[in-house]
């Protein structure tokens, strides 16, 4: 018996495989095998976006350092700085870092 269904579960793995293989990709408004579809262009896209998401995370790790500082040193201005930060992101952060941080650290 359980070699039936090992049987089974393999043949029905295998259609899959065989079907993907006779999958139509579109290609320029033409329709082409999936296995001759290029993958310099999805490779190249992979790339562009894994390279714009690291950029993306360090920006926020960033912007994340400068308001726990902010909350941290900040007594004056904390309110400002924080809606600042909270509706400007990362441009603010970094002001902040210019303006604020790095006075502050060569005091």
């Amino acid at each position: 018996m359980k070699k039936q269904k090992y049987v089974l579960g393999m043949s029905s793995l295998s259609f899959l495989f065989a079907q993907s293989a006779l999958a139509v990709c579109t290609v320029n408004d033409k329709e082409v095998p999936c296995d001759q579809v290029p993958t310099g262009a999805i490779i190249g896209t992979g790339i562009f976006f894994l390279f714009f998401m690291v950029i993306g995370i360090a920006f926020f790790a960033f912007w994340v350092w400068m308001l726990i500082d902010a909350i941290k040193n900040e007594k004056d201005n904390l309110a400002l700085w924080l809606i600042l930060m909270f509706v400007f992101g990362p441009l603010v952060s970094v002001i902040y870092y210019f303006v604020v941080k790095r006075k502050r650290n060569k005091k």
